[in-house]
C-alpha cells in the first residue's frame, strides 16, 4: 500500500486526520469494497479528487465504506477523516440532535467551494508542519464538521438562546487572547471563558466581529508586533516569539498578508517618520 505523500499523523490531529497523494494511489482503484467499509465504518470520510484545475475538484461524502468506483485514476487525492465520537459531540453541543442520533448523508460528485476550501486549508497547514497551532487546528475541525451538519445531516439544527450577552462573551474572550497571546491556545479553551461550546463560540465570534478566533488572534498578534517594533529595540527574532509566533518566517508571512507589507518594511517606515 502506497503511503500518503502528507498526512497529519504526527501533529496531534485525532479528532479530524487528513491525507494527501498527488496522484491517486493505483491501490485506490482495485481496493476490494467490502474490506474497505469494514476498515472505515469507524469514520465519517470526505474524498476530495481534482485534475488541477479549479473546476475539476470534486467531493464524495462517505459516512461509511470506500467510493472506489468514483476515484479517478490520474487525479489528485485528499482525505478527510471524522472520528463520529467528535461529530457526534459537535453536534451535540450545536443542537442538532442527542449523540448517536446524527446521519450524515452520502453524496458522491460534490462541488462544494466551502468544504474544498477546508480541504485546501488543511493540506496547507499540514504541509507546513502544523505552523499555525492548536486553535487553527482545533477551528478547521469544528467548522469542516459544522458544514456537514448544516449541509449533508439528515436532523435539522435547534436553536438555543444564549444565556450570557454575546457582545459580553466575546469581549471576554478577546481580553483571554490579549492576556495569552504568546500561548498556543486550544478552541475549546476559549469556548470555556465564554461558557459556550467551540461551534458555538465560533459562530456568536464571527458574527460579532467578523472573524473566527483563530483569524482574530493572528490580527491581535500582529498588532502586538507593531508596538514592539516601534520600540526598534528588538531583533525581528525575538519580536516574533513575543508577539506568539511559531518563528520569523511565519511572523514575516502573517504580518504581509494583513498588512501588505514585511515587518521589516513597516520598521523602516517608522525610522522614515522620525
Amino acid at each position: 500500500m502506497k503511503l500518503p505523500i502528507i498526512s497529519s499523523e504526527k501533529l496531534g490531529w485525532d479528532n479530524v486526520r487528513f491525507f494527501y497523494w498527488p496522484s491517486v494511489p493505483a491501490h485506490f482503484m482495485y481496493m476490494d469494497e467490502a474490506n474497505a467499509e469494514a476498515d472505515s465504518k469507524q469514520v465519517v470520510t470526505i474524498y476530495g479528487c481534482s485534475d488541477g484545475t479549479p473546476e475539476s475538484g470534486k467531493l464524495h461524502i462517505c459516512p461509511h465504506g470506500y467510493p472506489s468506483r468514483l476515484i479517478q485514476h490520474g487525479f489528485s487525492l485528499f482525505i478527510i477523516q471524522i472520528v463520529p465520537s467528535f461529530l457526534d459531540t459537535i453536534a451535540y453541543e450545536s443542537g442538532y440532535g442527542q449523540i448517536g442520533a446524527i446521519e450524515i448523508k452520502h453524496k458522491a460528485y460534490v462541488q462544494d467551494a466551502k468544504l474544498w476550501q477546508l480541504g485546501s486549508w488543511m493540506l496547507e497547514e499540514v504541509r507546513n508542519g502544523g505552523v499555525h497551532g492548536t486553535l487553527y487546528r482545533d477551528s478547521l475541525a469544528t467548522m469542516t464538521v459544522l458544514h456537514l451538519l448544516q449541509h449533508y445531516a439528515l436532523i435539522a439544527p435547534l436553536d438555543s438562546a444564549p444565556n450570557r450577552s454575546t457582545h459580553q462573551q466575546i469581549a471576554e474572550v478577546i481580553q483571554y487572547m490579549r492576556e495569552h497571546l504568546e500561548s498556543d491556545l486550544e478552541l475549546t479553551e476559549l469556548a470555556s471563558v465564554a461558557n459556550v461550546s467551540s461551534p458555538h463560540l465560533i459562530r456568536l465570534f464571527k458574527k460579532q466581529t467578523g472573524y473566527t478566533p483563530h483569524q482574530y488572534f493572528i490580527r491581535l498578534r500582529v498588532e502586538r508586533s507593531k508596538v514592539l517594533l516601534q520600540y526598534g529595540k528588538e531583533s525581528l527574532k525575538a519580536i516574533a516569539i513575543q508577539a506568539g509566533f511559531a518563528d520569523q518566517g511565519h511572523f514575516t508571512r502573517l504580518f504581509k498578508r494583513l498588512t501588505g507589507i514585511t515587518p521589516m518594511q513597516y520598521a523602516n517606515e517608522l525610522t522614515a517618520r522620525r
